[in-house]
Protein backbone atom coordinates (compact mmCIF):
# COMPACT_ATOMS: atom_id res chain seq x y z
CA UNK A 1 0.00 0.00 0.00
CA UNK A 2 3.24 2.66 0.53
CA UNK A 3 4.80 1.49 -2.29
CA UNK A 4 1.78 2.19 -4.60
CA UNK A 5 0.61 5.54 -2.76
CA UNK A 6 4.40 6.43 -3.37
CA UNK A 7 4.14 5.84 -7.25
CA UNK A 8 0.49 7.68 -6.96
CA UNK A 9 1.86 10.75 -5.47
CA UNK A 10 5.40 11.01 -7.91
CA UNK A 11 3.77 10.18 -10.79
CA UNK A 12 1.39 13.05 -9.99
CA UNK A 13 4.19 15.35 -9.37
CA UNK A 14 5.64 14.58 -12.31
CA UNK A 15 4.17 16.73 -14.82
CA UNK A 16 4.26 19.64 -11.98
CA UNK A 17 7.99 20.03 -11.58
CA UNK A 18 8.72 23.15 -13.01
CA UNK A 19 5.98 24.73 -10.70
CA UNK A 20 7.84 23.14 -7.22
CA UNK A 21 10.07 24.10 -5.12
CA UNK A 22 13.70 23.02 -5.06
CA UNK A 23 13.38 21.36 -2.26
CA UNK A 24 10.17 19.58 -3.13
CA UNK A 25 11.80 18.36 -6.35
CA UNK A 26 14.63 16.83 -4.85
CA UNK A 27 12.00 15.10 -2.42
CA UNK A 28 10.89 13.72 -5.56
CA UNK A 29 14.10 12.62 -6.74
CA UNK A 30 14.92 10.90 -3.82
CA UNK A 31 11.67 9.09 -2.39
CA UNK A 32 12.35 7.21 -6.02
CA UNK A 33 15.83 5.47 -4.58
CA UNK A 34 16.33 2.24 -4.71
CA UNK A 35 17.31 2.48 -0.93
CA UNK A 36 13.55 3.33 -0.16
CA UNK A 37 11.60 1.34 -3.01
CA UNK A 38 13.81 -1.94 -2.98
CA UNK A 39 13.84 -4.56 -5.59
CA UNK A 40 11.60 -3.97 -9.18
CA UNK A 41 8.54 -2.61 -8.96
CA UNK A 42 5.16 -4.51 -10.55
CA UNK A 43 5.16 -3.91 -14.07
CA UNK A 44 1.53 -1.74 -13.83
CA UNK A 45 3.31 1.00 -11.54
CA UNK A 46 6.50 0.79 -13.76
CA UNK A 47 4.29 1.35 -16.56
CA UNK A 48 2.50 4.58 -14.39
CA UNK A 49 5.82 5.98 -13.84
CA UNK A 50 7.26 5.61 -17.61
CA UNK A 51 3.86 7.05 -18.52
CA UNK A 52 4.24 10.46 -16.26
CA UNK A 53 7.48 10.55 -17.23
CA UNK A 54 6.78 10.62 -21.13
CA UNK A 55 3.60 13.02 -20.99
CA UNK A 56 6.06 15.52 -18.27
CA UNK A 57 7.02 18.70 -20.18
CA UNK A 58 10.40 18.92 -21.14
CA UNK A 59 12.48 21.73 -18.49
CA UNK A 60 14.42 24.53 -20.20
CA UNK A 61 17.18 23.30 -21.82
CA UNK A 62 16.40 19.57 -22.08
CA UNK A 63 15.90 19.43 -25.96
CA UNK A 64 19.31 20.34 -26.39
CA UNK A 65 20.55 17.65 -23.99
CA UNK A 66 18.04 15.26 -25.37
CA UNK A 67 20.24 15.31 -28.71
CA UNK A 68 23.20 14.42 -26.81
CA UNK A 69 21.99 12.08 -24.85
CA UNK A 70 20.77 10.12 -27.85
CA UNK A 71 24.46 9.96 -29.04
CA UNK A 72 25.87 8.49 -25.66
CA UNK A 73 22.41 6.08 -24.69
CA UNK A 74 22.58 4.23 -27.71
CA UNK A 75 24.50 1.50 -26.34
CA UNK A 76 23.03 1.65 -22.80
CA UNK A 77 18.79 2.42 -22.07
CA UNK A 78 17.67 4.24 -19.61
CA UNK A 79 16.04 2.89 -16.62
CA UNK A 80 12.66 4.70 -15.45
CA UNK A 81 14.79 5.82 -12.24
CA UNK A 82 17.54 7.42 -14.35
CA UNK A 83 15.11 9.04 -16.43
CA UNK A 84 13.57 10.33 -13.54
CA UNK A 85 16.45 11.60 -11.26
CA UNK A 86 17.61 12.85 -14.57
CA UNK A 87 14.26 15.17 -15.01
CA UNK A 88 14.24 15.90 -11.82
CA UNK A 89 18.47 17.50 -12.07
CA UNK A 90 16.56 19.23 -15.39
CA UNK A 91 14.16 20.56 -13.25
CA UNK A 92 16.65 22.30 -11.05
CA UNK A 93 18.42 24.66 -13.46
CA UNK A 94 15.91 27.38 -12.74
CA UNK A 95 16.47 27.35 -9.45
CA UNK A 96 20.35 27.87 -9.53
CA UNK A 97 20.95 31.00 -7.94
CA UNK A 98 18.68 29.75 -4.64
CA UNK A 99 20.22 26.83 -4.36
CA UNK A 100 23.98 27.82 -4.61
CA UNK A 101 23.06 30.46 -1.87
CA UNK A 102 20.73 28.06 0.81
CA UNK A 103 22.84 25.60 2.48
CA UNK A 104 19.77 23.37 3.78
CA UNK A 105 18.03 23.01 0.23
CA UNK A 106 21.75 22.42 -0.85
CA UNK A 107 22.68 19.40 1.39
CA UNK A 108 19.94 17.39 0.14
CA UNK A 109 21.32 17.84 -3.62
CA UNK A 110 24.62 16.55 -2.28
CA UNK A 111 23.18 13.40 -0.50
CA UNK A 112 21.06 12.83 -3.82
CA UNK A 113 24.14 12.80 -5.69
CA UNK A 114 26.15 10.75 -3.26
CA UNK A 115 23.31 7.75 -3.62
CA UNK A 116 23.85 7.92 -7.08
CA UNK A 117 27.20 7.60 -7.41
CA UNK A 118 27.27 5.01 -4.62
CA UNK A 119 25.15 2.91 -6.13
CA UNK A 120 22.38 3.06 -3.55
CA UNK A 121 20.45 4.84 -6.24
CA UNK A 122 20.33 1.81 -8.39
CA UNK A 123 21.46 3.96 -11.09
CA UNK A 124 24.37 4.76 -13.21
CA UNK A 125 27.24 7.69 -11.92
CA UNK A 126 26.09 11.03 -12.81
CA UNK A 127 28.94 11.26 -15.41
CA UNK A 128 28.18 8.07 -17.26
CA UNK A 129 24.00 9.32 -16.74
CA UNK A 130 24.07 13.12 -17.17
CA UNK A 131 24.81 14.85 -20.49
CA UNK A 132 27.99 17.00 -20.06
CA UNK A 133 26.26 20.23 -19.57
CA UNK A 134 23.81 18.60 -17.20
CA UNK A 135 26.74 17.16 -15.61
CA UNK A 136 28.75 20.23 -15.41
CA UNK A 137 25.71 21.91 -13.79
CA UNK A 138 24.92 19.48 -10.74
CA UNK A 139 28.73 19.16 -10.51
CA UNK A 140 29.70 22.96 -9.59
CA UNK A 141 26.13 22.73 -7.63
CA UNK A 142 27.95 19.46 -5.35
CA UNK A 143 31.21 20.79 -4.37
CA UNK A 144 29.73 24.21 -3.27
CA UNK A 145 31.00 24.43 0.80
CA UNK A 146 29.08 26.33 3.05
CA UNK A 147 31.38 29.19 3.18
CA UNK A 148 31.03 29.98 -0.67
CA UNK A 149 27.05 29.29 -0.11
CA UNK A 150 27.28 31.90 2.84
CA UNK A 151 29.07 34.05 0.55
CA UNK A 152 26.33 33.85 -2.43
CA UNK A 153 23.71 34.44 0.31
CA UNK A 154 24.86 37.78 1.41
CA UNK A 155 25.57 38.56 -1.75
CA UNK A 156 22.25 37.91 -3.27
CA UNK A 157 20.41 39.61 -0.03
CA UNK A 158 22.24 42.73 -0.13
CA UNK A 159 23.24 43.38 -3.67
CA UNK A 160 20.55 45.50 -5.25
CA UNK A 161 19.32 46.63 -1.87
CA UNK A 162 19.37 50.66 -1.18
CA UNK A 163 19.78 51.53 2.27
CA UNK A 164 17.29 54.27 2.25
CA UNK A 165 14.70 52.36 0.48
CA UNK A 166 14.93 49.12 2.51
CA UNK A 167 14.44 51.60 5.91
CA UNK A 168 11.03 52.70 4.63
CA UNK A 169 9.95 49.52 3.53
CA UNK A 170 10.90 48.25 6.68
CA UNK A 171 8.95 50.95 8.15
CA UNK A 172 5.50 50.01 6.00
CA UNK A 173 6.31 46.55 6.46
CA UNK A 174 6.25 47.06 10.13
CA UNK A 175 2.98 48.94 10.53
CA UNK A 176 1.46 45.91 8.06
CA UNK A 177 3.06 43.47 10.49
CA UNK A 178 0.97 45.29 13.44
CA UNK A 179 -2.29 45.40 12.07
CA UNK A 180 -2.15 42.11 10.52
CA UNK A 181 -0.74 40.70 14.46
CA UNK A 182 -4.15 42.93 15.07
CA UNK A 183 -6.27 41.33 12.71
CA UNK A 184 -4.88 37.36 13.82
CA UNK A 185 -5.78 38.28 17.50
CA UNK A 186 -8.88 38.91 16.66
CA UNK A 187 -9.41 36.07 14.60
CA UNK A 188 -8.16 33.80 17.13
CA UNK A 189 -10.54 35.42 19.68
CA UNK A 190 -13.19 34.40 17.26
CA UNK A 191 -12.15 31.00 16.23
CA UNK A 192 -11.31 30.35 19.96
CA UNK A 193 -14.73 31.24 21.20
CA UNK A 194 -16.02 28.98 18.21
CA UNK A 195 -17.67 25.56 19.42
CA UNK A 196 -15.61 22.47 18.40
CA UNK A 197 -18.70 21.06 17.58
CA UNK A 198 -19.62 23.76 15.36
CA UNK A 199 -16.08 23.60 13.52
CA UNK A 200 -16.34 20.03 13.32
CA UNK A 201 -20.02 20.37 11.21
CA UNK A 202 -18.38 22.62 8.68
CA UNK A 203 -15.63 19.94 7.72
CA UNK A 204 -16.00 17.85 4.64
CA UNK A 205 -16.18 14.17 5.41
CA UNK A 206 -14.65 12.01 2.40
CA UNK A 207 -15.37 8.78 3.16
CA UNK A 208 -17.94 7.12 6.16
CA UNK A 209 -16.25 3.68 7.49
CA UNK A 210 -17.39 1.15 10.21
CA UNK A 211 -15.30 2.51 12.97
CA UNK A 212 -14.07 5.81 11.39
CA UNK A 213 -14.72 8.85 9.52
CA UNK A 214 -12.00 10.62 7.29
CA UNK A 215 -12.02 13.95 7.19
CA UNK A 216 -10.69 17.06 5.55
CA UNK A 217 -10.38 20.43 7.03
CA UNK A 218 -11.29 19.31 10.38
CA UNK A 219 -9.55 20.25 14.24
CA UNK A 220 -7.65 18.50 17.01
CA UNK A 221 -8.63 21.15 19.97
CA UNK A 222 -7.97 24.50 18.46
CA UNK A 223 -5.60 23.49 15.59
CA UNK A 224 -6.80 22.95 12.12
CA UNK A 225 -5.32 19.87 10.41
CA UNK A 226 -5.81 19.02 6.26
CA UNK A 227 -6.86 15.56 7.23
CA UNK A 228 -8.15 13.88 10.31
CA UNK A 229 -9.17 9.96 10.86
CA UNK A 230 -11.25 9.96 13.71
CA UNK A 231 -12.76 7.05 15.70
CA UNK A 232 -15.78 6.22 16.07
CA UNK A 233 -17.24 5.94 19.61
CA UNK A 234 -20.24 3.59 20.06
Amino acid sequence: LTLRLAVLLCGRLLPHLHELRARDVLVVARSMSAWRLPGRLAPELEASLTGALAAAPLAHGAEDDAEEEGGRASGAEQSWREHLVEYCFENLRRHEHWLESSWNTLLPLKLLCMEVDCGTYDSRRLVDLLSPDLFAFVDRLRHITREECEAHRLRREGGDEDEAASAGGFDNEGSADDGAAASMTGDKAAFGSEPAAARLQQSFAMEELPWYRIVVGGFVQDFPVDFLIQPKRP
